[in-house]
């Protein structure tokens, strides 16, 4: 028999019922959710996460922006609880750094 050309190139994993993943996000965190300059980069960085997906267009539509595809994937039958945890938890190193930015600057001002 012989060989597939792309043997040595690619990987198929076969994950078992109940496994569990946990993304290693290399490089800077997400971008963030609140801030309307950066939602196209915020609904892309999540369609990739959590959406599966094998080519591009699976994920945004020709002619469809990233805002309008996130908001029906997370209207989508069987997105839940999970999937508002982990949007809310990439965003939560956002609203932890605000919080300790804040307290900085407060702490400077009053002087303690």
């Amino acid at each position: 028999m012989d060989l597939h050309q792309c043997q040595d190139m690619k990987l198929r994993v076969l994950h078992s019922d109940g496994d569990q993943t946990v993304a290693n996000v290399i490089g800077k965190w997400f971008p963030r959710g609140d801030n309307p300059d950066f939602a196209d980069s915020h609904h892309m960085s999540m369609l990739c996460l959590l959406k599966p997906w094998r080519k591009l267009s699976m994920l945004k539509a020709e002619g469809e922006s990233w805002t309008s595809m996130y908001e029906n994937f997370l209207q989508t039958e069987g997105v839940g609880h999970h999937t508002a945890r982990v949007v809310g938890n990439a965003q939560f190193y956002y609203d932890c750094k605000d919080a300790a930015l804040q307290q900085t600057s407060v702490g400077i001002i009053s002087g303690t």
